[in-house]
């Protein structure tokens, strides 16, 4: 599959899309390549009346390219919509979606869960696009960092995942999400995205698959001062060299973790926690360190790839979340790292990994990035890691991820 990922160059608004269709026009014809998918970012065009004119708005484009074309939009009303159009089929083509649309549940001023009798458009939003033979899932910007949803949207099958982001995010946050998904799916994770001008942090077209970071088949420009295009083909595929792990040179005390002295020893095949417990779970334990309350959950590479397994234990309130995982075998570091940076942020916990070939640990850091750690012993300071229950805005007027109030409505997707 060749999929087209656009990047805009301009703020909200200011597109002149004539321009961009032309110079992809032109970028088409000189790559000489058959494209199955074009892909535009969150927020490309804006409707009044979303309900009208949206579809209206991607069929014109992807008959004019007689391509599939799936197109973020915002609305009046205050959300942010994502459709998908393919001229190429009838609406009752068993075998392939001619029309589709999602609609994103966090950070904008009107989320899924605020329209009324939403859950009368679950098959919408939830059900793939049906593609070449692929189950294509969507998604809008943020809302990939959430795993309830990304289980939701697993249930209703998904061999490919394609995030539609604003723009302007720092870039090794949405790496290892993108990385990470792209893992726990077992295929490609595609991101593609706006350069506002009016923005300071940078935008990219970005493809993982598997883990593997790929590099566009075309390219025309890199986005910086102009629009920019990339076509990637799915099946024969370039690798881009990733950056190696950049590892904190903190020296935190608060709790260690390590192989002799440390607050949890792995000692021999055996895992001792130098702590007072205070209560004991089946498979957790809470601890004191200090004057604040340590919650330890015990784990395998099981519940590692189990993107479900943090929300499903049992929580208290203002307890620091540590997540132990002990792998029976080595599985390749490169994947360790991304799972663990993974689970750290969707989470806001701490992770520690231990094979018998190495140990690591993740947690948070106020900015929701990741620090990093490795060695015979490292240590965790006990902030930004109070766990599940964190992820969610406490100030009600907040638009930034999935609101408190939200929080049934978003648990509830996977019941």
């Amino acid at each position: 599959m060749k999929l087209l990922l656009v990047q805009p160059f301009g703020d909200n608004g200011t597109l002149n899309y004539e321009k961009i269709y032309k110079e992809l026009e032109v970028f088409i014809q000189k790559a000489k390549e058959t494209i199955d998918l074009i892909v535009f970012p969150e927020a490309y065009e804006y409707t009044e009346n979303i309900v009208e004119e949206a579809v209206d708005i991607v069929e014109k484009v992807a008959r004019r390219f007689k391509t599939p074309v799936l197109m973020g939009i915002s609305s009046s009303q205050g959300t942010e919509e994502a459709y998908y159009f393919n001229p190429n089929v009838e609406i009752d083509d068993p075998e392939n979606t001619q029309a589709k649309m999602y609609i994103k549940h966090s950070t904008s001023p009107a989320v899924y869960f605020d329209i009324p009798d939403y859950k009368e458009l679950d098959n919408l939003v939830y059900c793939p696009i049906y593609l070449n033979g692929k189950e294509i899932q969507v998604c809008i910007c943020h809302d990939m960092f959430y795993p309830l949803l990304m289980e939701r949207l697993h249930m209703h099958g998904m061999d490919m995942l394609i995030n539609l982001t604003g723009g302007n995010v720092k870039l090794s946050k949405w790496n290892a999400l993108l990385k990470g998904r792209s893992l726990e799916i077992e295929g490609p994770v595609i991101c593609t995205m706006g350069n506002r001008k009016s923005m300071g942090q940078k935008s990219d077209r970005i493809v993982f698959d598997n883990g593997k970071q790929l590099k566009a088949k075309y390219e025309k420009f890199d986005g910086t001062k102009h629009h920019a295009y990339s076509i990637f083909d799915l099946e024969d595929v370039q690798e881009l060299e990733q950056p190696q792990p950049f590892y904190s040179d903190k020296m935190y005390e608060q709790l260690t973790i390590g192989f002799n002295n440390e607050h949890i020893i792995f000692n021999d095949g055996k895992l001792e926690i130098a702590l007072e417990e205070v209560t004991s779970l089946d498979y957790s334990s809470r601890y004191v360190v200090g004057e604040e309350m340590v919650h330890i959950h015990f784990a395998s590479e099981q519940e590692l790839y189990d993107r479900t397994f943090v929300f499903k234990e049992p929580r208290f309130e203002q307890d620091h979340e540590v997540f132990i995982y002990e792998l029976e075998e080595t599985i390749p570091y490169d994947e360790a790292v991304a799972f663990a940076k993974l689970r750290a942020i969707e989470n806001r916990i701490a992770v520690v990994i231990k094979t018998p070939g190495y140990l690591l640990g993740a947690k948070t850091n106020r900015y929701k990035d990741v620090q990093l750690f490795n060695g015979e012993s490292f240590g965790f300071d006990l902030a930004h890691m109070y766990g599940f229950d964190s992820v969610y805005e406490k100030n009600l007027k907040s638009i930034n991820g999935i609101n408190l109030r939200y929080k049934e409505n978003y648990e509830a997707l996977i019941d």
